[in-house]
């Protein structure tokens, strides 16, 4: 998950134009991994300024939330691709899922371990 300039409680909500969250499984990619998708994702044609350690320069984080902490809440997880990305969504019959992200968000920021960033009082294990 990525969290911009320290706010990841807003990295763990909807966008309007959202579903689901998109997320990686650590166990199936790295951290350079999932910066250089979401710069492939923001940047077509490739920017040759916007790279992986532009992100975290700009204050991106990138953290490590256990699927249980969604799960155990009745979130759903898609399948995860290749490259590790699934989605995670509401729990089915949900009339707002943009209301119930935002509700258990706080829980969600509060889950998950830093794991990479470009301040080191924020690297994991500090």
């Amino acid at each position: 998950m990525i969290g911009s300039n320290g706010d990841l409680t807003a990295a763990f909500t909807l966008r309007q134009h959202e579903h689901g969250l998109s997320l990686f499984r650590a166990d199936l990619t790295d951290p350079r991994a999932v910066l250089q998708a979401i710069v492939d994702a923001r940047t077509n044609p490739p920017t040759p300024h916007v790279t992986p350690e532009h992100l975290l320069e700009q204050g991106y984080l990138l953290v490590q939330v256990p699927l249980s902490v969604f799960e155990e809440r009745g979130f759903r997880c898609s399948d995860p691709d290749e490259r590790g990305h699934f989605e995670v969504f509401a729990p089915a019959g949900c009339a707002d899922p943009a209301a119930m992200f935002e509700q258990f968000a706080p829980i969600f920021a509060c889950s998950g371990q830093v794991v990479l960033s470009a301040l080191p009082s924020q690297q994991a294990g500090r």
